[in-house]
C-alpha cells in the first residue's frame, strides 16, 4: 500500500474514530469503510507520502499533500510542523475531519457521497502551506457502490458551485451530482496506492 509517510500523527486510530465516520455516512445503504485504507489508518495517519506523484483519468500529473487525520487531540506526540497562519499550532492537526467538515467549502462542497482523505499542493504549495478550504482533495466516491469506493479529485471550486446549483434549484441534499465536481483517478485505494511514483 502507501509504502513510506512522513510527519505522521504518532497516535493510534481507535475504533471509536472510525465508527464515528461510519455514523456520519448513515445515509448511505451499506457504507463501510475502504478495509484497505483502514489498514493504512491503523499503522499511521496525516502523514504525507514520500510517493506522492500520480496522474488522474485524464493525464494530468498531481501532487499528493497530507492525509487528513482524525485526531481531537490539541496535542501530539512526535516532532511536528508549525502551521504557517499561527506558528503554536500544529500543522498536522489542521487537515483534520473534524475541521473538514466544520467548514462551509469542504463539507457542503463535497456532497453526500463523497470522502476526502488527503490534499493535494496547490502548484508548489504544500496543504501545510495553505488553509484548507482553498484546496483540492483525494476522495472517495461512494456513488454507485458504498462499500467498494472508486478515487477521484474533488475540485473544490466546483465543488462549491454544485453545492450553489441545488440550492439555487431547490435541489435535495442527495440530489448533489458529484460528477460535476470530480475527476477519476482510480477504481480503488489499492489500486490509487501502486499508482504512485516519488518523482513527477
Amino acid at each position: 500500500m502507501i509504502e513510506r509517510l512522513t510527519g505522521t500523527c504518532t497516535g493510534r486510530i481507535q475504533d471509536a474514530m472510525l465508527k464515528d465516520v461510519v455514523r456520519s455516512k448513515s445515509h448511505l445503504r451499506g457504507f463501510a469503510l475502504d478495509s484497505n485504507y483502514v489498514a493504512e489508518l491503523r499503522k499511521c495517519h496525516g502523514g504525507v507520502p514520500v510517493r506522492q506523484y500520480f496522474s488522474d483519468g485524464k493525464r494530468r500529473l498531481h501532487r499528493c499533500g497530507r492525509f487528513v487525520n482524525f485526531h481531537t487531540d490539541e496535542t501530539l506526540s512526535g516532532p511536528g510542523t508549525p502551521w504557517f497562519a499561527d506558528p503554536q499550532k500544529d500543522s498536522r492537526l489542521i487537515l483534520n475531519r473534524h475541521n473538514l467538515d466544520a467548514t462551509a467549502n469542504t463539507s457542503e462542497g463535497r456532497g453526500p457521497r463523497l470522502m476526502l482523505f488527503a490534499a493535494l499542493y496547490r502548484g508548489a504549495h504544500s496543504p501545510d502551506q495553505m488553509m484548507c478550504d482553498h484546496l483540492d482533495y483525494l476522495c472517495f466516491n461512494h456513488r454507485g457502490s458504498a462499500k467498494r469506493p472508486s478515487v477521484a479529485i474533488w475540485h473544490n471550486d466546483l465543488g462549491v458551485d454544485e453545492a450553489l446549483r441545488c440550492e439555487s434549484e431547490g435541489l435535495d441534499y442527495l440530489d448533489f451530482d458529484e460528477r460535476n465536481c470530480t475527476t477519476p483517478v482510480a477504481e480503488s485505494f489499492e489500486a490509487f496506492a501502486a499508482m504512485l511514483q516519488e518523482t513527477p
